[in-house]
């Protein structure tokens, strides 16, 4: 095993599992859209925002779940995996993650009881009641569950005020099941389907970790993007999604602020 830095082998590395990912999708016949910001990145320099270090992808709940379903059978566990919450004991997300087999990583401040290698995130779209009282409940039932699994995996080694806070936290939940309460989650987050003229939401971005509810006209249709020398699927409402997210996303952040937001060491397997 070596240890990688080189942010550009991370980036092909993160290529990689997302051309897995999407020969997937096709096969299957998988909606899925670009998220966050490897979408800016599609939009502003066709392929990474320059200092990132990752993929996320948004897939409709339905074909979220046919992913977690069927890919262990498309890839066999031989180059990439998938975790998700019905597939994979102790996991503690309420998305998904694809990763490099060859691979392992250490997250500062977290340590999972289950195989975490480097990974693209599948973030799933669920639908909400279009009733605003019950769709504030349902968040805060969500946002509860969701919680849990944040503090549950930081361990005694955590660095940083945050994360000593989330450690205190995880002593509370220590023996519990948490892939029921992931699977919890998921199970409540499937009660309503998307309607087109309804809301959905979509998982933790800039907004201090709450789920983030948008129309669900923002994602009723795609269209497609050059990323990387493909061709991508992305919202064809992207402008207003990016802009509820981000704001003013076409402007570059300063120059302090251009560096990778995953702490972790990745460590990757020789191949023979």
């Amino acid at each position: 095993m070596r240890t990688v830095t080189d942010l550009k082998e991370i980036q092909d590395l993160a290529v990689e599992i997302f051309t897995s990912f999407k020969q997937c999708c096709e096969h299957y016949d998988l909606k899925y859209f670009l998220a966050y910001g490897t979408l800016i990145g599609a939009i502003r320099h066709h392929g990474f925002i320059p200092w990132d270090d990752d993929i996320d992808v948004w897939m409709p709940r339905e074909d979220f779940d046919k992913l977690c379903q069927v890919f262990p059978e498309w890839e066999g566990g031989i180059r990439h995996y998938i975790n998700c919450a019905v597939r994979t004991p102790g996991y503690d997300r309420i998305h998904a993650q694809i990763c490099a087999s060859r691979t392992s990583l250490n997250m500062y401040g977290r340590k999972p009881s289950y195989k975490e290698g480097y990974f693209i995130d599948v973030f799933p779209i669920d639908g909400l009641p279009s009733n605003k009282t019950a769709r504030s409940l349902r968040l805060t039932h969500l946002q509860l569950l969701k919680n849990v699994g944040t503090m549950y995996s930081y361990d005694s080694n955590s660095k940083g005020f945050k994360n000593r806070l989330l450690f205190i936290g995880s002593l509370v939940f220590k023996g519990i099941d948490i892939q029921k309460v992931m699977l919890r989650y998921e199970k409540i987050a499937r009660k309503t389907g998307v309607k087109s003229d309804g809301y959905v939401q979509i998982p933790y971005v800039n907004t201090g970790g709450r789920n983030m509810v948008l129309p669900a006209a923002f994602f009723s249709e795609g269209t497609t993007c050059e990323f990387e020398n493909m061709e991508c699927s992305i919202p064809k409402h992207f402008d207003e999604i990016l802009h509820a997210i981000y704001g003013d996303y076409m402007t570059l952040p300063p120059a302090e602020k251009r560096v990778p937001h995953h702490h972790f060491d990745l460590l990757i397997e020789e191949e023979e």
